[in-house]
């Protein structure tokens, strides 16, 4: 069974006419064992997040940290995924060269 991203690549390939190379049941592990490691991160982060919410008492003066924190918590999550989609494109580059 493909995933959902495989058959969106597929498409592409028949709309755009060009043929990327497919990818090695190794890269697949290997991108299936980063996106696992980004989620276990990401959880991580949010699980801390959390922690410290709860830990706030309610005032004026919580919300500002409270918005303080949560941007911190999607900035970090968007690095983290940043980062994910780099060792992704890393590990397909591979195959090509």
């Amino acid at each position: 069974m493909k995933s959902a991203a495989e058959l969106a690549m597929e498409k592409a390939n028949k709309v755009s006419g060009s043929k990327l190379p497919k990818l090695t049941d190794s890269q697949k592990e290997t991108i299936a064992e980063i996106r696992r490691v980004t989620k276990a991160k990401i959880a991580e982060r949010k699980i801390y997040l959390d922690e410290k919410l709860f830990n706030l008492p309610d005032g004026p003066a919580e919300t500002k940290v409270k918005d303080t924190l949560l941007k911190e918590y999607n900035d970090i999550k968007e690095k983290i995924e940043a980062d994910m989609q780099a060792d992704i494109e890393k590990v397909k580059v591979v195959q090509t060269l």
